[in-house]
């Protein structure tokens, strides 16, 4: 300080007071010259905001420090925090967002992202869409902080069940059963169809069963009754309900000599029925026992009453052999067709007067 106090106090200082002012002048425009060619022009986007400025700032991290532009952990910077300075550079800066993500039966997890979409966010922790997955919001959804995105994992598969399928029950009027009864001619059996279902899932709960389509394998096999539609008749003077009636019946005759039977009178069994009773005119009569069982009764419209207690190597089906006495009544009767025999069964009816 004493040295610059006598400096000023000599006589004669106006030549150092300039060559001083012009040092000075000169040190200030050395400095502008070196600030000027330091100076860079660039431009910051950042919060949909676009900033040119200029700046000495040697790196990145310098700039946005100087902006006032704190840099989260999960923040994006381009180019990188230490890139260096240059001219006419672009800087980009992104806030990452908390978004809640749900995937599948994952439990919620809270991820900070830069993304701006939904599809963003999920290739950034990694999701690929391996079928029909719904994910909602959409893919191409902007992000907003704090929202929900969640993905349904939706699969398929299909499901073969195999079900009973029931018989149907057929009834056929039957003219030759009395009305009231029934008679089962084919049992039914229940068949088997397979039914292939698509299920749904959606993160592997069903959702939805949809049949596609059906197979019969065992087709189900039809009841067949038999159901009697004949009433109560009176005939002859006997009132009775035939357990069945039979038409266009052939009638035959027979006796108990040797041309019918082979033996003659006094021969052991003569004149002695299948059932165990002596044949009688008028009443006996040989039947094929698969269609009229013996000691049934029966009557023969045009002729009577008769009781069916024999039987015989030709009488099949529909023939009935009438009982004569001698052989002379048998040539009489010859053969007669189409009558009509009501089986009444084996209790005989009251004539009645």
């Amino acid at each position: 300080m004493n040295i610059l106090y006598d400096f000023f106090q000599k006589k004669d200082r106006l030549p150092y007071i300039l060559a001083f002012a012009a040092l000075f002048l000169i040190s200030a425009i050395l400095t502008f010259v070196i600030l000027w060619k330091d100076t860079k022009e660039v431009k910051l986007y950042f919060e949909d905001q676009v900033k040119e400025l200029s700046t000495t700032a040697k790196t990145v991290s310098e700039l946005l420090a100087e902006e006032g532009v704190a840099i989260g952990e999960y923040d994006l910077v381009w180019p990188e925090k230490e890139t260096k300075i240059t001219n006419h550079l672009s800087i980009l800066v992104i806030k990452a967002k908390p978004v809640t993500i749900k995937v599948g039966r994952e439990p919620e997890r809270i991820v900070w992202t830069t993304s701006q979409t939904v599809e963003g966010v999920l290739q950034e922790i990694g999701y690929r869409n391996q079928g029909e997955d719904i994910i909602k919001p959409d893919l191409h959804q902007p992000i907003e902080a704090n929202q929900k995105i969640e993905v349904t994992h939706v699969t398929y598969r299909l499901i073969e069940e195999s079900q009973e399928l029931k018989f149907n029950t057929v009834r056929i009027a039957d003219n030759t059963m009395v009305k009231g009864s029934e008679k089962v001619v084919s049992q039914g059996a229940p068949g088997e169809k397979v039914v292939t279902y698509k299920a749904t899932y959606y993160n592997g709960e069903m959702v939805d069963l949809d049949p596609l389509r059906t197979e019969v394998t065992d087709p189900p096999k039809e009841k067949v009754v038999h159901y009697g539609t004949v009433e109560s008749i009176t005939v002859g003077g006997y009132t009775f309900l035939p357990k069945k009636t039979l038409k266009n019946v052939k009638l035959t005759a027979y006796s108990a000599g040797e041309d019918h039977t082979g033996k003659k009178p006094g021969d052991p069994g003569y004149a002695m029925t299948r059932s165990g009773v002596r044949a009688s005119e008028g009443r006996t009569i040989a039947v094929d026992p698969d269609l009229i069982p013996l000691g049934w009764w029966v009557y023969i419209d045009g002729y009577g009453l008769y009781r069916a207690e024999d039987t015989g190597g030709a009488v099949k089906g529909k023939i009935i052999d009438v009982y004569f006495e001698d052989d002379q009544k048998v040539a009489k009767f010859g053969v007669k067709r189409g009558r009509t025999v009501y089986v009444i069964g084996p209790d005989k009816p009251t004539k009645k007067n």
